[in-house]
């Protein structure tokens, strides 16, 4: 169960919206009353060689995350959930779809641990 199914609060609740080039990032903090307290507003653009393609590229990007990204927020915050957008389908081309859902999970796993 969440921290909002047990009324626990103070609430630090990471929020991520995930592409495969920028990843948006918020934390707020929810004290149960009034509206969350935005703390952290910003995104990651993690930057690979122009020549790395595929799905090394994508793995140097979650690399890349979880080092500068993850670190940073564990040390400054008290994480005690996370959203993280639902990817958006709508593109005609199933390879960017599937590129997007892939990145997603990885950056999700990445997250969870």
């Amino acid at each position: 169960m969440t921290n909002e199914q047990n009324n626990i609060y103070p609430r630090t609740i990471l929020g991520l919206d995930i592409s495969t080039a920028c990843i948006g990032v918020c934390v707020v903090q929810d004290n149960g009353v009034d509206k969350p307290e935005i703390l952290y507003l910003s995104h990651k653009t993690p930057k690979i060689p122009r020549k790395i393609k595929g799905i090394e590229a994508l793995f140097l990007r979650k690399e890349i995350f979880e080092e500068e990204f993850i670190k940073e927020i564990a040390t400054s915050y008290t994480i005690t959930d996370v959203v993280i957008e639902e990817p958006l389908l709508s593109s005609n081309n199933v390879n960017t779809v599937a590129t997007l859902l892939r990145f997603n999970g990885m950056i999700s796993e990445a997250i969870y641990r």
